[in-house]
């Protein structure tokens, strides 16, 4: 897939810098806990203003994006279910950061090509 397209590997290095923020200002004391999802989603909205959609996805691209968002969330389940202990009161900022970074971890995968390359049509029978 080209990225010329879409902005799909944009889209996912903004969520791992919404994680990055998300997960430094968490370790910060004297912060109000929920700044640090706040300023994650201050990234995205930052994203959003900078980065415009004006291409209708393809069925390849949505294929990717849903196999992005379903490793994403097993991923950053079994993450979470695996470290619960070491969060205490900041649980919820582990859960942003944790469901941003997979998501951008894998959108990267998924869309620089690096991801799985599906064989052709012809091929599948």
């Amino acid at each position: 897939m080209s990225t010329d397209k879409g902005n799909y590997v944009a889209w996912a290095w903004a969520q791992i810098l919404a994680a990055s923020v998300c997960a430094g200002m968490s370790f910060m004391r004297g912060l109000p806990l929920p700044l640090a999802p706040a300023a994650s989603i201050g990234v995205m909205v930052l994203y959003r203003l900078f980065f415009r959609w004006t291409h209708r996805a393809t069925p390849d691209e949505n294929r990717r994006m849903l196999r992005v968002f379903s490793l994403s969330t097993v991923a950053a389940l079994g993450t979470l279910t695996i470290t619960y202990r070491l969060w205490g009161r900041y649980w919820i900022n582990a859960v942003w950061v944790s469901f941003l970074f997979f998501r951008g971890m894998f959108g990267l995968f998924l869309f620089t090509g690096s991801g799985t390359k599906d064989p052709d049509p012809e091929e599948r029978g």
